[in-house]
Parts: structure tokens; C-alpha cells; sequence
């Protein structure tokens, strides 16, 4: 009989909603990752959104979600 339970590994994507909360609390001055904890996400996923999708030294949600979208787009047409 198993005595440990097994992990599973979820993976989600970020919505258009985290990302507005994402954009709100940074302009707010709320740190990464307090921002994590608040969105029951891991603080390297937060780092990483950020600087993927900074446009300098700001992060627009919006801008954020049309570049992830254009990313699913790429990779569907690189493997369908």
C-alpha cells in the first residue's frame, strides 16, 4: 500500500484578470511576492510574467495578454 500521496502537477495559464491584478498591484507598489501569495501562484511565475511582458519599465496587462495570445497562435501554427 502507498503511503505517500503523489503530487500532481497542475499548470495553468495566467488569465486577462491576473494580469490586470498583476498591473494594478505593481503600479500599487505591492511586491512580487506578495502578489504571488495573493494569486495562490508560485513568485518565479510572477517574475517571469513581468519580464516577459514589460514594455520598458512598465507592465500593461493588456499588452501582456495580446503578446501571450499571439504566442499560443505561433506555436499552433509551429505544431498543430
Amino acid at each position: 500500500m502507498l503511503k505517500y500521496k503523489v503530487m500532481e502537477k497542475h499548470h495553468t495559464k495566467l488569465t486577462a484578470h491576473e494580469r490586470d491584478l498583476i498591473a494594478v498591484w505593481l503600479g500599487a507598489g505591492i511586491k512580487i511576492r506578495e502578489i504571488a501569495r495573493r494569486l495562490n501562484r508560485s513568485p518565479s511565475t510572477i517574475s517571469d510574467e513581468i519580464n516577459r511582458n514589460s514594455f520598458g519599465e512598465h507592465y500593461v496587462a493588456i499588452h501582456a495578454q495580446a503578446l501571450a495570445e499571439a504566442r499560443v497562435i505561433k506555436a499552433r501554427e509551429r505544431d498543430p
